[in-house]
């Protein structure tokens, strides 16, 4: 009866962590939802989201977003721990084209130091997330990150269409009043 006792006592014991885990997860979900609606531009965003990725992942890394051009443009924020090479940057292009992850841990082009995620929204990538990892993440990691993913770049996607509004605006504005001084 102890030795049984013993074995269910530790199961609830992991379970319970496991829902603790979880519900932290949650609760870092919710806080960065909050905290990106806040958010108003992209360098704010970009400020925003390396926060969190260091506080809940502690990784360092650098988030590179697509300019007018739809080309990736270096990032603000680079400092030269994290910079990557030019190798790794032409890695960070093919996940931009792509969509898909790459580099280390990864099977596509493992050969690089960090790991590149695209930030994909509904109407196309973004940009990229690429951090250096020091481990793999594991199955609940992976889905945590995921999510803080997508919301960043589901922030990302409406500051691309916020700056398409307001330079749509701007056109046509300027196209009344040229109409109305010629």
């Amino acid at each position: 009866i102890a030795l049984l006792n013993g074995i269910l006592t530790s199961r609830v014991r992991r379970q319970e962590k496991k829902i603790r885990i979880r519900e932290a997860r949650t609760n870092a979900l919710y806080q960065l939802t909050k905290d990106l609606s806040s958010a108003t531009g992209s360098n704010e965003v970009t400020r925003v989201a390396m926060q969190y990725i260091m506080k809940y992942f502690r990784l360092n890394g650098l988030i590179y977003l697509k300019n007018e051009a739809g080309q990736l443009e270096s990032p603000a924020q680079g400092d030269r721990e994290n910079s990557i090479t030019d190798n790794e940057m032409s890695v960070a292009r093919w996940v931009y084209k792509n969509s898909v992850k790459a580099g280390k841990y990864t099977d596509t082009l493992p050969s690089v130091d960090h790991t590149f995620y695209p930030l994909q929204g509904n109407s196309g990538t973004m940009g990229i997330v690429a951090v250096r990892h020091s481990a793999v993440f594991t199955h609940g990691e992976e889905q945590f990150w995921e999510a803080c993913l997508s919301q960043i770049s589901g922030k990302f996607e409406r500051e691309f269409l916020r700056e398409a509004a307001k330079r749509t605006y701007l056109i046509s504005e300027s196209e009344k009043l040229y109409k109305t001084l010629f």
